[in-house]
């Protein structure tokens, strides 16, 4: 597993909120190997890997917990 796939997985969670052309993209990137470096330490991504993971529950953890609903407003016109 090579740092490109780490990041693409993230690259992959955020796409489906804003850009989806991104998603084959990514994908293709990740089929063909591009930016793969046999050399480059698994610890590292693995480390990368639970960083993102982290951060990322973290944050979407803290906004459902602190997610308020407003209120709904019912005005009615009586033209």
């Amino acid at each position: 597993m090579s740092i490109v796939l780490s990041l693409s997985y993230l690259i992959l969670y955020h796409a489906y909120h804003h850009n989806h052309f991104i998603v084959p993209l990514t994908a293709t990137f990740m089929a063909r190997g591009v930016g793969y470096a046999e050399d480059f330490p698994w610890q590292a991504e693995a480390a990368l890997a639970a960083l993102v993971f982290g951060g990322l529950s973290f944050k979407y953890v803290k906004e459902a917990l602190t997610f308020e609903d407003s209120p709904i407003s019912l005005e009615s016109s009586s033209d």
